[in-house]
């Protein structure tokens, strides 16, 4: 396991207005809470795995199974204040992911990905999601092993990334330490991308397959992305519900980041 490289956040800036200050400070105290809350354990959560398809796929291997947060231990069926619908889908009235696939090319070596998409039923009572959708997309290794998983949403506003192991390591290997501001090698400059932040790294799998993802229960944020490898961070399930995946030829929609090289200090991979 790489150790993580703690390097204090430059809060006390010279020369800045109160302002820049001001935002400084805030994204420090946003990065603290989002380290927080990926070693963080849910007392209940819902389980939602994909429905086995009769003939597995890149898709169904690598789709997330979702542990959604949850405070009720008698929960209904239908698990009401769970996944719903894809949007504009009729035909599936249980709970759907959508997923597509496509390639890009990072370092000069074409990357196989896929984007795994959901709606969130609204929640019951009073409470109300902040992320009505969620999802992640993960970009796999030239040897076909997951490497990056990116949030699509999070209410800090952040851009959110899981990368695993592997991947830590050689940036490490090819750039040296983190750089000023910020915790892991692969992390590009706090000044040049600073509403981005790699919130943990993760074990690396014996094989490819889809990591557990853990939603908050008020927000639906992304508490925390681990690889199945590693140890539960719930401590009771109080219920199970499949889910159908839904493939996409094409995305639904545009997803809302810019491309991973401006991100990340991506080595070769």
């Amino acid at each position: 396991m790489i150790r993580a490289i703690s390097i204090l956040c430059g809060l006390l800036l010279t020369g800045c207005s109160e302002t820049t200050g001001g935002k400084v400070a805030d994204r420090a105290i946003d990065s603290q809470a989002i380290y927080a809350r990926a070693g963080a354990r849910f007392t209940n959560a819902v389980l939602f795995k994909p429905a086995e398809p009769a003939a597995p796929d890149l898709p169904f291997n690598l789709a997330p199974l979702i542990m959604l947060e949850v405070s009720e231990t008698n929960l209904p069926p239908q698990l009401s204040d769970g996944l719903s619908g894809a949007a504009g889908s009729s035909a599936k009235p249980g709970p759907v992911v959508c997923a597509w696939s496509d390639t890009l090319p990072l370092r000069g070596h074409p990357h196989a990905r896929i984007a795994f998409y959901w709606n969130h039923a609204p929640a019951v009572g009073p409470r109300q999601s902040a992320n009505s959708a969620q999802g992640v997309r993960i970009t796999l290794g030239t040897n076909g092993q997951p490497m990056i998983w990116e949030v699509m949403a999070d209410t800090s506003g952040r851009r959110l990334i899981i990368v695993s192991e592997e991947l830590e390591r050689r940036a490490i290997a090819e750039f040296g330490p983190p750089l000023a501001g910020r915790r892991f090698s692969v992390e590009t400059a706090a000044n040049g991308s600073p509403d981005t932040l790699v919130m943990r790294v993760i074990d690396d799998g014996p094989v490819a397959m889809g990591p557990i993802i853990y939603l908050a229960k008020d927000t639906r944020d992304v508490a925390t992305i681990i690889c199945r490898c590693m140890p539960a961070q719930a401590a009771s399930l109080v219920g199970t519900r499949n889910y159908d995946l839904m493939p996409h030829l094409a995305p639904p929609f545009s997803w809302p980041w810019d491309s991973l090289e401006t991100r990340l200090r991506l080595p070769d991979f």
